[in-house]
């Protein structure tokens, strides 16, 4: 089990350190733009990355359920038109997973994939490459193993990615 105190203490001094506001200030009923934004990014980090419940949250911290439920509804559009919360968020995921990239979503990793022909020969495919870029997973049907890899750590040179391989066309060697 997690240990939920300890990683809400993580997350918030984390915050504290890249938006210089104090830790416990977050907790507080300080209204401060700059605490309001670290305290909306703790609470969205924590609810959409890490699974926390309002409730977990609200027992942990000096704030109520309803209010993390506000933050949650908030964050697509702050994330959008904000570019300081957008900033802070992105600091926040980057700091807690490490070089985990999330520069990507499924859609525009399927987009770059199509715009640099890689594995677009699916039909007598001997070879299925399970991607994953930012814990998006897409898989490419391909006939040409070391080719299609190439073309993979070209176009996606500068993220952090994996893959796994599977031979789905073994009856084609018998």
């Amino acid at each position: 089990m997690r240990n939920k105190d300890k990683i809400i203490k993580d997350i918030t001094a984390i915050t504290a350190a890249l938006s210089g506001v104090p830790a416990a200030v977050f907790s507080s009923s300080d209204r401060r733009a700059e605490v309001v934004l670290g305290r909306t990014a703790i609470g969205n980090f924590l609810h959409r990355e890490l699974n926390f419940k309002f409730a977990d949250l609200e027992k942990y911290t000096n704030r109520h359920r309803t209010s993390y439920n506000y933050y949650y509804n908030k964050h697509d559009r702050q994330y959008k038109f904000y570019p300081e919360y957008r900033h802070l968020y992105d600091k926040i995921v980057l700091a807690y997973y490490g070089n985990r990239d999330n520069t990507f979503t499924k859609e525009e990793i399927v987009t770059e994939i199509i715009t640099n022909n890689i594995g677009l020969n699916s039909v007598n495919a001997d070879f299925k490459i399970k991607f994953i870029l930012g814990g998006h997973e897409t898989n490419i049907y391909c006939k040409d193993l070391a080719g299609t890899i190439d073309k993979l750590n070209t176009t996606f040179l500068n993220h952090d990615f994996t893959f796994n391989v599977s031979h789905i066309n073994s009856l084609r060697y018998e």
